[in-house]
């Protein structure tokens, strides 16, 4: 499989340890340089590779163990990103296919590598197709500033459009409280306007029924007499105050105290006391 720059990255990105080990390993060996008129330049200080194992599990860099860490250089060699320094040696095979990834462990394997004074460094080579490990480092760091630049660029815009916010948000705040509370006000009308025509209904509907109670009652005189006359309009009352608290609670979802369901009562038995005072004084 090939591999450029980009799928080095993207496997820095999906192996943890892998990044952790191969940052330590540059940040050991290399030096940054910025160039006037230049720009950014990388220099390569080889380091034993002892005083990279021992920096790793001194600083605390992972928590895995030494053979974990040990293991995960070796892949970052077998990769093609780190190499060995040893006289004589010009092995020089690029990374831009892992066909020779195996190749290349063992060839440093077979020179004795490593170990504690082994010499390592990033690679470097100017003519390889693949990515060098200097090369690499190089573009994770400008990968990492430009994350960094990126927030702060978010930061200074976010806290700019809250300044810029902060006004009208206080003015949404107000119009958004005094909107709730012209809705109350309409709520409590419309309530009130319902109120007052129920209550208007059922009195005219009381009084309806109560003529027609006492016209029936008197058609029936003879049959039901006086105090049967009584009974049918105290029953009609009773039904009528019924049909009222059952409105309000109901239709109206309003809470009656004892007090006003009494008063209902009352009211309602005094038109019907004076409806059948009115009808008897005519029969009479």
């Amino acid at each position: 499989m090939n591999r450029t720059e980009k799928d080095f990255l993207a496997l820095l990105e999906k192996d943890q340890l892998l990044k952790d080990v191969f940052c330590a390993v540059s940040e050991y060996t290399t030096l940054l340089h910025e160039i006037e008129g230049v720009g950014r330049y990388i220099e390569s200080t080889p380091t034993t590779y002892l005083d990279i194992i021992d920096s790793i599990r001194v600083n605390k860099i992972t928590r895995k163990s030494i053979n974990i860490v040990t293991r995960t250089f070796d892949r970052l060699v077998k990769l093609g990103l780190v190499k060995y320094i040893i006289d004589g040696d010009t092995y020089d095979l690029d990374n831009a296919n892992d066909s020779d990834d195996e190749a290349r462990l063992k060839h440093y394997s077979d020179l004795g590598c490593p170990q504690d004074n082994s010499i390592v460094q990033l690679t470097d080579s100017q003519s390889w197709v693949g990515c060098t490990g200097r090369d690499l480092y190089y573009a994770y760091k400008q990968k990492i500033e430009k994350a960094e630049d990126d927030k702060a660029t978010l930061d200074i815009l976010t806290e700019s459009m809250n300044t810029i916010k902060k006004p009208f948000e206080d003015k949404f705040t107000t119009l958004s409280n005094e909107f709730e509370d012209k809705i109350k006000i309409v709520e409590k009308t419309a309530q009130n306007s319902l109120l007052k025509n129920t209550e208007v209904l059922s009195v005219f509907s009381a009084v309806i029924a109560i003529i027609i109670t006492n016209v029936v009652g008197l058609t029936a005189l003879k049959t039901l007499n006086l105090s049967g006359l009584v009974i049918v309009n105290c029953t009609a009352v009773l039904a009528i105050a019924a049909l009222l608290i059952l409105t309000r609670i109901l239709v109206i979802n309003e809470k009656l105290s004892a007090g006003q369901i009494v008063t209902y009562i009352i009211v309602i038995t005094i038109i019907a006391a004076l409806l059948v005072l009115a009808a008897l004084g005519k029969l009479g």
